[in-house]
């Protein structure tokens, strides 16, 4: 299956847990599946 994020970023293993996450909110990683989701860095300061 390809994943729904693939090509949005070189080192897909940084987006590792966001795939985690839509999976466990979503159900499932399909093209569309997080239409609209919005990311936050948290840089940790």
């Amino acid at each position: 299956m390809q994943n729904a994020l693939d090509g949005m970023c070189a080192k897909k293993v940084t987006l590792e847990p966001v795939t985690q996450a839509i999976k466990n909110v979503y159900g499932a990683i399909s093209q569309g599946i997080s239409k609209g989701l919005k990311l936050r860095i948290d840089n940790g300061t």
